[in-house]
Order: structure tokens, then sequence, then C-alpha cells
């Protein structure tokens, strides 16, 4: 590995001579297994989830195989299998349900969910009444508090009117932190949109030309009494708001496509909900029915209604327009809205709500998901990308069955190209590798800041298979730059293939740092990195925010974390080709202390930096840890002489330290109390502790 020098621009501070866990080459040796014959076989099941009630809504439990009737595009088919899921009844409070399920052995009857069940709240607000969405977000709050099952994993989602998507919250249980993040988007300006007030006025301007012959467009004002006349310029004029509004609304279908794409790669039930007021279909009839129909988003709702059905997801609705009491025209306007969520809701098995009482609307898309029997079919040849209609019909009178109403199957290069691009946008829907993303500062340089991105990856996300008598593993890790206008400012991608030396093993808890030497300019980015084993499957994704010329990280080159627990392979991205296949092997590498953002409770943790050039000798150092404004910790590192001392290590004090989250600060201290040099943030998480064992 080339060395992290902080003098020719950047990180380690000389922390991969520090000791540490024995190397990977130092276990016992473990010696893959040698095969003449190797034999992959692939049975692929369609898996469809079927909501059956009754005429008053309650689930039907007792059907069985024989009782259902699959076709897929229009000829019946054979179910292999058929599975009926209800969540267990809640136990007792204050125990949970593994133990009540100890106590007493369950009777025959529906299985619980294997996975818990996923739900997003999606709100709309750039072109939705910002003061119905207010309303819904407080039904939201309330629906937390009260309803759902308690292993519900629930995201919280917006889109504003500035046309960006923000993930206020990622999966979660912890009810009372997603009420917060609700509660605090209440009065959040961004989520405001005017689009209301401009419709209106367009509409006003359109009846205007209808009834005097007036258009004031541009600062310009023309008159004309021939009715036709006056048509025709009406209709032209709703053609041109249709394209403004089309232009509008066809990313928050293109958001939503891709939130169903980052859902695809998770087991169990999903669902999103989206709160807002609709996206019609034809933008135009929104003004005036002789407009032109050009710029209309059928094809935008039947490519996210596809994708969701072949992602088996189901999209709900909760549309804030409620109950319309205005005249014909607004009548007209809901309508194509509902009817817009409708053909969402029906082709992927969803439900949608238009009472004005918004928290009963999301009480029913939750009562009518929670129990539903899965159907699986076992299709045909190989995956064709083509839609395949399905319909599934129930031999008993009385009932109402919901379902998708097609799948495709993707070929497997297709599928993960698709969830990879999800990855890039929703990071935080992404978690499931154990990503961590950290961007090392070097010192600072005029308009330019030289970072070493560095992505850990857990001993667990990359699996090693034996390929010609050595440990291999192959992944593929992608790092974009975007900068707060969405311009790309920096991108790379690289297939990777680590071979172990003869001999070596893939030891549990040895985890990998991949990094990269980049030029940053000054000003503020996000920098996302996405991972992909190519031989397990596993998909993740982490993503970080960098300040304008690093002012987070201060004057200090090489500020950074590491664990004394665990040694990483660390792999520089900069010696592979780009975009290359992963054909040439990597089998130079070196192990050293892993560096990362989150830590166990315990867990032993060092960090390293160089102070800035020219300090003058003889200056007293601090490090900080904080939580919040408050001071937990502090360790003074005594007087670091010399112009340029070498690079600085200092185990930190983080003994007893709660789980949460904290800041570190290195500080010189000054008659005026101490002067901040740098600030890293870091986790304490007791879910760290897995990579450790």
């Amino acid at each position: 590995m080339r060395p992290l020098l902080i003098s020719s621009g950047c990180l380690i501070a000389g922390l991969l001579s520090m000791p540490g866990p024995a190397p990977a080459t130092d276990v016992a040796e473990e010696r893959p297994a040698q095969t003449a014959l190797l034999e992959r076989a692939t049975a692929e099941l369609v898996l469809i989830e079927v909501y059956v009630t009754d005429s008053r809504g309650r689930p039907v439990r007792d059907l069985t195989a024989d009782d259902f009737v699959l076709k897929v595009e229009r000829r019946r088919k054979p179910i292999a299998s058929v599975e009926y899921y209800e969540p267990p009844p809640s136990p007792p409070e204050g125990r949970s349900r593994a133990a009540a399920a100890a106590d007493e052995a369950a009777p025959a009857g529906p299985s619980a969910p294997l996975y818990p069940r996923r739900l997003v709240l999606f709100f709309e607000d750039a072109v939705s009444d910002p003061f119905a969405l207010g309303a819904a977000r407080r039904a939201a709050i309330e629906f937390l508090e009260a309803d759902l099952l308690p292993d519900d994993l629930v995201s919280i989602l917006a889109y504003n009117r500035l046309q960006k998507l923000r993930v206020l919250h990622d999966f979660s249980t912890d009810r009372e932190s997603l009420r917060r993040v609700i509660e605090e988007s209440l009065d959040d300006r961004i989520r405001f949109s005017d689009h209301h007030e401009v419709a209106e006025e367009r509409r006003r301007e359109i009846a205007r030309a209808l009834q005097e012959g007036l258009i004031r467009r541009s600062g310009s004002l023309r008159d004309s009494d021939a009715p036709r006349v006056r048509r025709t310029q009406a209709a032209s004029l709703a053609t041109a708001f249709a394209k403004e509004d089309a232009a509008v609304m066809g990313p928050i279908l293109s958001v939503l496509r891709s939130l169903v794409d980052a859902l695809a790669a998770w087991p169990g039930q999903r669902g999103i909900v989206y709160i807002g007021d609709g996206i019609p279909e034809y933008p135009t009839r929104e003004y005036h029915e002789l407009g032109d129909d050009s710029f209309n988003l059928s094809v935008n709702l039947k490519g996210l209604a596809r994708a969701a059905a072949t992602a088996g997801v189901a999209l709900h609705a909760i549309q804030t327009t409620g109950v319309s009491t205005g005249g014909a025209g607004r009548l007209a306007r809901d309508f194509q809205r509902q009817n817009s969520l409708k053909i969402l809701a029906l082709n992927t098995g969803g439900v949608v709500s238009t009472t004005n009482e918004f928290l009963g609307g999301l009480q029913s898309i939750d009562r009518t998901s929670r129990s539903y029997y899965v159907l699986a079919y076992a299709p045909e040849g190989p995956p064709d990308g083509i839609y395949h209609g399905v319909t599934v019909k129930v031999k008993r009178g009385g009932v109402r069955v919901r379902h998708r109403d097609g799948f495709v199957r993707l070929p497997p290069e297709e599928a993960r190209e698709r969830s990879v691009q999800a990855a890039h946008l929703l990071p935080e829907l992404h978690p499931r590798a154990g990503l961590e993303m950290a961007a090392v500062p070097g010192p600072p340089s005029g308009r330019e800041r030289v970072y070493d991105l560095v992505v850990y990856l857990p001993a667990r996300s990359a699996a090693f298979v034996p390929e010609k008598g050595r440990w291999t593993s192959r992944v593929e890790l992608g790092l974009v730059s975007m900068d707060a206008t969405g311009k790309k400012v920096y991108r790379t991608a690289r297939n990777i293939r680590i071979m172990l030396p003869p001999g070596g093993s893939p030891a549990i808890g040895l985890g990998l740092n991949l990094f990269a030497r980049v030029p940053l300019p000054a000003r503020r980015q996000t920098i996302t990195a996405v991972f992909s084993d190519l031989q397990g499957g596993i998909l993740g994704a982490a993503s970080i925010e960098v300040e304008p010329s690093g002012a987070a990280a201060g004057d200090l080159a090489g500020l950074s974390i590491y664990s004394m627990a665990q040694k990483s392979l660390w792999i520089d991205l900069d010696t592979l080709s780009e975009d290359g296949d992963g054909d040439e092997p990597i089998e130079t590498y070196e192990s050293g202390p892993a560096l990362r953002t989150r830590f166990a409770p315990g867990e032993p943790i060092a960090c390293g930096f160089r102070l800035p050039a020219g300090r003058p000798p003889g200056k007293r150092w601090d490090l900080v840890i904080l939580r919040g404004d408050e001071v937990v910790r502090s360790k003074p590192i005594g007087a670091l002489d010399g112009p340029t001392p070498g690079p600085i290590r200092v185990a930190l004090p983080v003994e007893g330290l709660a789980d949460g989250d904290y800041v570190l600060l290195v500080r010189e201290r000054t008659a005026n109390g101490g002067r901040e040099h740098g600030r890293l943030p870091f986790r304490i998480d007791p879910g760290a502790s897995a990579d450790l064992r």
C-alpha cells in the first residue's frame, strides 16, 4: 500500500505502525477446499402478496391454495405454495414477543412475518397545499404515537419546492425520534410551496382570456373580440402552464420510482405512503379542457406503477385535498389527481384515502396491510425483462381481493444496476452493508483542499470464496461528490478483486478500508459511496457532507479516529484502473487499525493528526469530547515541541461513554481559554460490536 503521508497531502498520521490485532496472515491456515466441478442451480419464484378481506374489511384467514386462481397473461398458472402471514398479538406490557412465545407454544395458524414491515411516509410538499400538508403531518405524529406494530420500521421523506428529496429519518422503530423529525418539519420554511396560489392566478388569467380577450404574459397585453380566438388563446395558455407543471411534477414521480428501486432489495413487506394533493395525469386539464395534452405524465405514472409492482412495493396514498366542496372545476381537478393515485394503488396492491380525516386514512392503510397471503409462482424460462400481467381471484363470495397487477423478471445485472443507482440517490435507506465513510483532510491550499476519502467495510460485508486455492473477494465501489446545485464535483468507480495470501484466511473481524486521494473545491458538497459485493449480493451506501474549505476539520491534517481492537486491509483505489473489470487481483496491501466513524462501547480507539506547519513550540494542547454542547471528557496532551512536529497519536478517553453521537475537538490552550484547530464526529454504537466478534 502506498503510505498515506501527511507531508504529501493527508491521512494516516503514522497509525499503520501502531500495535493492534494480528494481521490476517497470522491466523491459523484455513485452505479452501479444491473441487473438480462447480455446479450452480437457480430456482426462481415470483412472490405475490394478496390481501383478502370480507365486506366489513376484516381479514379472511382460512383460505388454502385450492381457494385461489392465479392467471399470468390471462392464462391459469399453478400455485407453488400459499402462506398466510399475520403479526402475533402484542404481548402484555413489559414482555417481549419472544418471551411470551417461549412461555406458551403458539397453536397452529397463521405465521408471523419473517421480516419486519417497512413503511415510508413520503410528504410531497412541492405542488401540494402546505396547510393541508401541515394537518397531515400532525395526523402522522398521532399515528406514530398510537398505531403500528412495535417491530414496524418507518422512514420519513419529504420532497420540497426546490425539487430536493430529503430523508428526514431513515428506517427506525424509535417512534419518539420519528415523531420529533416530523414535528420539526412543520415549521421548516422550505416545505411551504406557492404552487396553489400560482395555479389559481393562472386559472384567473385564462378566465380573463375567455371573457375579455385579455392575455397578460411577459408584460404584453393583447385584445381580441372573436370567441374562437379567445378559446385558442386560452388553450395556448393552458398548454404553456401544463408544460411548466409537468417539468415540476415529472421529477416527483421519478423520485418515487428511485425510492421503489431502493426498497426492492429489502426483504419482507414494503410500502410507500404518498401524502399530498396528488399528481394529475394530464396537467393541461387543471386549467382548460381545450389545452394540448402533449405534456402529460401517463408514461411516468405507468412506469412508476410497473416498477413498484415488479419490486413488490405497495403504493398507498393520502390525498390531502380531502373531500372536495368547491365548484365543478375544483371537483374535476381533484378527481383527476385522485384517479392517478388510484391507478398507482390498484396496480401495486395499495390503498388510497381521500377522507378529510387524515389519521383515519393512515390507520386504514395500516389495518388493511397487516394480514396477507403470499402466493408463490414458478415462472418458465430465463428473465425476459417483459411486464407480465397478473390476476388473482378467490373462489368465495363476499370477499375483496387486493394485489399487484404484474411483475417483470429483470436480468440480474439490470436489477443490480437499478439498485446501485437508487443507492446513490438514497444512501440513508441502504445501511445493510454497514458502510462507514470519512473525509480525512490534508492541509488547506487556496481554493481546494486534498482529502483522503476512506470507506470502511465490516468483515461481514465482503464475501470471500475459494478461487484457485486462495480466498478471494470481488467487490465494486463507486464514489460521487455533488455540490449544493447538484453538479458532480468528483466521480470514480472501481471493480476490485482481493486475493488473500496462500494459507491466509478471511478472519472474522478483518475489515476493509478503501481510500482515494481527491482534491475537492472549497464549497459545500455531499459525498456518497455505494458498495456492492459481487459475490454475496450485499449492497450498501453511506454519505457525508464536507464543509466549505474543510471548515470542520480546521487547519489540522489527517485528523482521523481508529479502532485499536480491529485491523483492516488497506487498499489504495488510485492504484487501480477506473471502471476496470476487476480481473487483475489485488495481492499487495497492508493491514492496520481500522479507520471508522462508529465504535462499540468499551472499544479502545485512538486519534491521529498532524499540527499545522509553523506553530510555535511550547504550546499545550487538549483533546475534548463533546456531546451536544456539553464537555463530557477532556484529556491534556501536553506540549508539542518543534515547528513541524511529526504525527500525533493519542488514545481517546472513551471508557464508560454512553451510546450516542459525540464530537472530538483538538484544541490549543490560549490566554483566552482555547483555540479550536479541528473537530470530528463519531458515534458509540452497540451495533458496532458485531465487527469485533
